[in-house]
């Protein structure tokens, strides 16, 4: 019998990465010597690395080394059922270290959903709308702004929020749809999910007013009355104020006073 083990070995060359030989490739491990290449031939292959999304285009050079250009693909919603989180599930991944802060995840029905990268406008028009009601806002409550908010199967962070009592009396716990008189979400490139997602969310935890500052549309969306149906959770009142308008501004169910929206938009 031959031993393989110490026979020479194929060489892969990467473009742009390293290169392999036979028992590393297979094993996954690429030796990071980058090596200029020349290509003549190609064929394709398919190879799939740790992350599951690696495509290989596999070509063969005049010295009949082949190379392997490798490119990341998409990932793709497998066809089979997905587990869901519930909300303990969630904080037990934060407490142990599973998630960090620095993850840009948030759970929303059960699902780990990325978060939006924001943009000069949605950072200035966050810190207006959050000024804006700090100022008006009656005692006893507070303004907090993207920090998570406990609900029953999922843990958001809007970009602003009204809370009930002091911030210190959350030092357990995050506030709760009882703690909160308005939650608000600034959206740009997160309008859909913010008004048919977040919508059916807010509604269904029973949120009392819930506004989207639509920055594309240089509007805010006003919605209120709550309400669960058989075909889901929902909002059964609308309005919308354009920029020159006056929104009222409700706390606890009472009319506090009327802010400009012109003063929420960057």
């Amino acid at each position: 019998m031959v031993d393989t083990s110490r026979a020479p070995a194929a060489r892969v060359r990467v473009r742009g990465a390293g290169s392999f030989d036979a028992r590393t490739r297979a094993a996954g491990i690429m030796r990071l010597r980058p090596r200029p290449m020349g290509v003549e031939r190609t064929h394709r292959e398919e190879r799939v690395g740790s992350s599951g999304f690696l495509k290989a285009l596999s070509r063969r050079s005049p010295e009949g080394v082949r190379t392997v250009v490798i490119r990341e693909q998409p990932a793709r919603a497998p066809d089979e059922l997905l587990w869901r989180l519930t909300v303990p599930q969630y904080h037990e991944m934060t407490r142990t270290g599973i998630l960090s802060d620095d993850d840009p995840v948030e759970l929303l029905e059960g699902w780990l959903v990325t978060r939006r990268p924001k943009n000069p406008a949605h950072r200035l028009a966050t810190r207006l709308v959050r000024t804006a009601l700090e100022k008006a806002i009656p005692p006893g409550w507070f303004v907090e702004a993207q920090e998570p908010i406990t609900l029953e199967t999922s843990e958001p962070e809007p970009d602003v929020v009204v809370a009930r009592g002091d911030p210190r009396d959350y030092a357990d716990h995050h506030p709760g749809p009882d703690d909160l008189a308005l939650v608000v979400e600034v959206a740009d490139a997160t309008l859909d999910r913010d008004r048919h997602l977040k919508g059916r969310i807010y509604a269904g935890a029973g949120i009392p007013v819930y506004w989207i500052l639509n920055l594309a549309e240089r509007r805010l969306e006003v919605y209120a009355e709550p309400a669960r149906t058989a075909e889901g959770s929902e909002f059964r009142r609308r309005e919308v104020f354009e920029p020159g308008h006056a929104v009222p501004l409700v706390v606890g169910g009472a009319g506090v006073t009327s802010l400009s929206v012109g003063d929420f938009l960057p």
